[in-house]
């Protein structure tokens, strides 16, 4: 098994670290950008920002290894999508790889397809015929049905269902327990919120909240 290095060491970070843990998989280092944060990993030290990568690289060649022997998840939850795949090119220009990290009790349709570096955690499912782009986090009991499309960088929150042939746009937040109907479309950059059922299509850049969900603001765009 390769080697991990967990960017993020908040919530999301602590289930990559959990799953990818479970596997055996050995992770060596984690990095954050805020510098007030400790690894929370037993034995995992931590460092900070682009800088903190490259002195983590500089040692590691002490030991012969290079960044090409390691994989890198991006462990930023939420709406931070478009953080996750900006840090994941970071990473990819250092020379790590970037790995999909899937839990073992997550079940995934032989004819679904899934991208670069996408997350699903324990629980979800994803359908025959989704597909989900990349850097996409798939959380906790979430359930994608078959022929849905969910694009770059979204997140589909905890225990929320997709119902068949839903398309969610890029960078799109779907909160815990929410209900997305047949066939609607979420524009992108927007956030649907905890317990919401989507009846009808949602504009990009809105916020939806409700039983039936209504737009409640919509964001700033520049």
């Amino acid at each position: 098994m390769r080697p991990c290095v967990i960017w993020g060491v908040t919530g999301q970070g602590k289930v990559v670290f959990d799953i990818l843990r479970d596997e055996n998989i050995s992770v060596i280092h984690c990095f954050d950008n805020n510098r007030d944060l400790t690894s929370p990993f037993p034995n995992v030290p931590i460092s900070y920002g682009e800088d903190g990568v490259s002195r983590f690289l500089s040692h590691l060649s002490n030991s012969g290894l290079t960044a090409g022997h390691i994989d890198s998840v991006i462990a930023i939850g939420g709406g931070r999508g478009p953080e996750r795949r900006s840090i994941g090119a970071l990473m990819s220009a250092f020379g790590f790889l970037q790995r999909q990290v899937v839990h073992r009790s997550s079940v995934i349709s032989s004819r679904a397809k899934i991208g670069l570096a996408c997350q699903v955690m324990a629980g979800a499912t994803v359908g025959p015929w989704a597909t989900i782009g990349e850097h996409v986090i798939i959380n906790t009991g979430a359930n994608i049905d078959h022929d849905c499309v969910v694009k770059d960088c979204s997140h589909i929150g905890p225990n929320a269902a997709l119902a068949g042939e839903v398309i969610i746009g890029e960078n799109v937040f779907i909160g815990t327990n929410a209900t997305v109907l047949p066939r609607i479309k979420v524009g992108d950059g927007s956030t649907v919120g905890a317990g919401a059922v989507v009846t009808r299509d949602v504009p990009p850049n809105s916020v939806v909240v409700g039983i039936p969900a209504r737009v409640v603001e919509s964001k700033a765009t520049h």
